[in-house]
């Protein structure tokens, strides 16, 4: 969720020329007081966005807040209602633009508030001299949206892996109950931030305070304490970093890959190794049907399929490449030779959809390798590549 600061002659401007999809708008704008009355109109956003939330508040410190008739309970009321928009924006997946009179009060605070909640960032604007954000409506907006979502919080034993990216598992510690399910965590760098580098086992055991989002997601929220141990997660922690394995009695045996994720292997390929990637069906985590058979098929067929793909490389790639390289380039026949001898596959990517990626490596002299990479199917060959050159 990206949350941006616009002034009223900022945001006009946008209105009137590129005003941005898929946007949630807090405007704040002054109460009537008999000076400034253009700030007490609030911006049109008609036609502009479909979700929009007026804040009509004046622009003030605690120390004159009983100048006004006011107190810190009863400034700023519609909090608690800007804490329901703002959490149905971000839950629908939208951008959020913060904006008031000059850009760099209320909505600054507005927007610190936001970005201190979700990411733990806010900050960062206090920081950017451009903004002086209101210390009230920040104060207020950030307790509002923690009191809103408390009870959304979970205290928790958790098993995250990729860095506290991603978790495996965790205890309710509530109700003691072991939950195996897996999902990622938003905002995991506050938790690398104190002492925390990643591991040479990448699997870790953290106490943390966590609120739980639809689809798997948690925010991170608190760590309580780090590497803990636990024998329950320790357990499932022993049995994710046990080897998958895929036998397949034609093709041989592939290894799965957590992290990327898919199947590899290492063949032999014309005398050459090929390391060997089949990203696999992500509702069955197994290799698909169209890949197995994609690989079978450029295996049975290898010294044909090489022959071809060594072919184009050199009559459609490599001539063009090395002239813009070095336009006096002399291409003889002792160049195509050696070329023809020097040229090799290195690393074949199947996807589950059906197509492939094959990178061919020239070892054209001592200082330098030209890369290839052919994206293709069966049906068509070559759809398009990439190539540049890697010095020694």
């Amino acid at each position: 969720m990206n949350v941006s600061i616009y002034s009223r002659k900022a945001i006009e401007e946008l209105i009137n020329h590129d005003f941005p999809s898929n946007t949630a708008v807090i405007s704040f704008y002054d109460p009537e007081t008999g000076h400034d009355y253009g700030n007490c109109i609030p911006v049109d956003y008609r036609g502009k966005c479909s979700r929009l939330f007026y804040v009509c508040i004046h622009d003030i410190d605690m120390e004159v807040l009983e100048d006004y008739n006011l107190s810190f309970d009863t400034y700023f009321p519609e909090a608690d209602l800007l804490v329901d928009f703002i959490l149905q924006a971000e839950a629908g997946g939208m951008n959020i633009i913060c904006q008031c009179e000059y850009g760099q009060s209320r909505s600054a605070a507005c927007a610190a508030a936001i970005v201190e909640y979700f990411y733990g960032n806010g900050i960062s604007i206090f920081s950017d001299y451009r903004y002086y954000p209101n210390q009230l409506i920040y104060n207020k907006l950030l307790q509002a949206l923690r009191r809103q979502t408390n009870k959304e919080y979970l205290d928790v034993l958790i098993l995250t892996c990729n860095c506290n990216e991603f978790y495996l598992a965790y205890i309710d510690l509530e109700t003691n109950e072991l939950i195996r399910e897996h999902g990622c965590i938003r905002n995991p760098g506050k938790l690398l931030e104190d002492n925390c580098a990643c591991p040479s086992s990448d699997l870790q055991i953290h106490h943390m305070k966590i609120r739980k989002k639809k689809n798997g997601v948690f925010y991170f929220a608190e760590c309580i304490e780090k590497n803990i141990h636990c024998k329950e997660l320790e357990d499932i922690a022993q049995n994710y970093e046990k080897p998958f394995i895929y036998e397949n009695k034609i093709l041989g045996t592939f290894f799965f890959e957590r992290n990327f994720p898919c199947y590899y292997t290492t063949i032999d390929w014309l005398n050459n190794s090929l390391e060997v990637s089949l990203l696999f069906d992500d509702t069955s985590d197994a290799i698909s049907n169209q890949s197995l058979e994609i690989f079978e098929f450029l295996c049975f067929y290898s010294k044909e399929t090489d022959n071809s793909f060594k072919t184009y490389i050199l009559e459609e790639i490599i001539y063009g490449y090395l002239q813009k390289m070095d336009n006096e380039a002399v291409i003889n026949e002792n160049l195509i030779q050696y070329m023809e001898n020097n040229i090799y596959a290195t690393t074949l990517d199947i996807f589950d959809e059906g197509g492939f990626e094959i990178k061919y490596v020239l070892d054209y002299d001592s200082y330098k390798n030209i890369v290839i990479t052919m994206r293709c199917d069966i049906e068509s060959g070559v759809k398009d590549y990439d190539i540049h050159t890697e010095y020694n």
